[in-house]
């Protein structure tokens, strides 16, 4: 009877790897799904490099018109490419917007400023989505010793004041994760069983954020209450989806978190600059301008005065990329509109000639 019972348990685990390995050639030989993620550098990677993604990697994606596209990670850890590296070397450090969600990698703000500048300026992207200052600055103490750069370019969005307010450092969840990793879950992320479940269950989690959104008459009464009475479509979207995030930021009247969140700002916009200034490395500040900032001009422009009287204090550039978004021709062209809010290729086109014209320019012009 126990023999039986053995031989039973073991055909039916045979049964269920055979299973699992007929559903593995499936996903990985004839439905073929998208792998939207970026591998995870090893432990022995991300010890020899300062970015946090798997040198070599890349990932393809549809984005949110179903628009392909494909990241790409180069020896660094960083995305983009490395190829001819010549003139002025500036690291680029910020979020999603940064790294350049959505976008092919010839699109990123990194590769469109070294394409404008002709060869004169190198950019290693270092964005991560979902940092905020918090995460940035702990990488930077981290990682900027295996760099050699000229300049620290900083992009900033309206959401990152926010963000400080987590008290979650996403960067040293990462870096522990990758530091506790090893063989048999590193072959596990390889597998298209992996890639599928956890492409299904984001999407999952994006259908129940969507459920959650506010509703459009709350998004219509609080622009009403912020001096925009007529909004269109996309701008009652923008305050749906981030009313927590982005919107406090740019509130006529403060709240109490917005308060907290300039002050949070402030204290890592010091951090940042004195670490950097130890070293020698100038930096420079560019403030990405909110959608509902080009429709709504009365809203509050917070932080971008915080970001400019913080440059004028300590000698930094400041970067202003509103007036060239709220003056453009199509400024909705400059976002991903209309089911997204981060920049276009337009966008970071425009971006990128602002910030070389600034840098050209020099500190003191804004």
């Amino acid at each position: 009877m126990v023999k039986r019972l053995f031989f039973y348990l073991l055909a039916c685990l045979l049964a269920c790897l055979l299973l699992l390995l007929l559903l593995e050639g499936v996903l990985r030989f004839i439905v073929r799904p998208d792998n939207p993620f970026l591998s995870y550098a090893s432990a022995r990677q991300f010890a020899a490099q300062p970015g946090i993604f798997a040198p070599g990697d890349s990932a393809f994606q549809r984005g949110p018109e179903r628009m392909p596209f494909r990241y790409s990670v180069n020896n660094l850890g960083f995305r983009g490419s490395l190829k001819a590296q010549r003139g002025e070397k500036i690291l680029l450090l910020g979020d999603s917007v940064a790294f350049g969600l959505f976008l092919n990698d010839t699109d990123t703000l990194a590769q469109q400023i070294q394409h404008l500048s002709q060869g004169g300026l190198t950019v290693l992207n270092s964005g991560v989505g979902g940092w905020g200052p918090e995460e940035q600055f702990a990488w930077l103490k981290d990682k900027l010793p295996m760099l050699r750069v000229d300049r620290v370019l900083w992009l900033i969005t309206t959401n990152d004041p926010m963000d400080g307010l987590s008290g979650d450092n996403h960067y040293q969840k990462v870096k522990q994760r990758i530091q506790d990793r090893r063989g048999y879950n590193l072959w596990l992320e390889q597998t298209a069983i992996y890639a599928f479940l956890r492409t299904t269950i984001r999407q999952r989690a994006k259908k129940q954020h969507k459920k959650r959104l506010i509703s459009v008459q709350k998004a219509e009464s609080w622009l009403a209450a912020n001096g925009c009475e007529h909004p269109n479509s996309h701008t009652v979207e923008f305050v749906r989806r981030f009313m927590k995030t982005d919107c406090p930021m740019l509130a006529l009247r403060p709240d109490a978190s917005a308060k907290a969140a300039e002050a949070g700002m402030e204290t890592y916009l010091q951090r940042t600059h004195q670490f950097l200034q130890d070293r020698g490395i100038p930096l420079s500040i560019a403030v990405f301008p909110a959608y509902i900032q080009l429709t709504c001009p009365r809203l509050s422009r917070a932080l971008q005065h915080q970001v400019k009287s913080f440059c004028l204090q300590t000698g930094a550039q400041y970067i202003d990329l509103l007036p060239a978004f709220a003056t453009h021709k199509n400024r909705d062209a400059l976002y991903l509109l209309p089911r997204d809010f981060h920049p276009s290729a337009k966008g970071t086109r425009v971006m990128a000639e602002q910030i070389i014209r600034h840098m050209k320019a020099g500190p003191g012009d804004d």
